[in-house]
């Protein structure tokens, strides 16, 4: 949770800070640009990467031995 809590942090702060800039100018106007380059690799890797390598480090630790089998008949 706190890992996409900073992810969303750090994306939102640079738009946030210029819409508020632009908004609080002296003169009451101002423009806004987005340009997008279409490389999404970045952003994937970004967004997937941290769960994915978590996912890998539980399944190469988790133990390999079988649960021992209980017998009901003892009971």
């Amino acid at each position: 949770m706190v890992y996409w809590l900073a992810l969303l942090a750090v994306a939102a702060a640079r738009p946030l800070i210029e819409y508020w800039r632009i908004t609080t100018s002296a003169s009451g106007h101002g423009t806004i640009q987005y340009s997008f380059s279409g490389d999404l690799l970045p952003l994937a890797l970004w967004i997937a990467g941290p769960p994915l390598a978590l996912f890998a480090v539980w399944v190469a630790t988790r133990s390999r031995a079988p649960e021992p089998q209980v017998d009901e008949r003892v009971r």
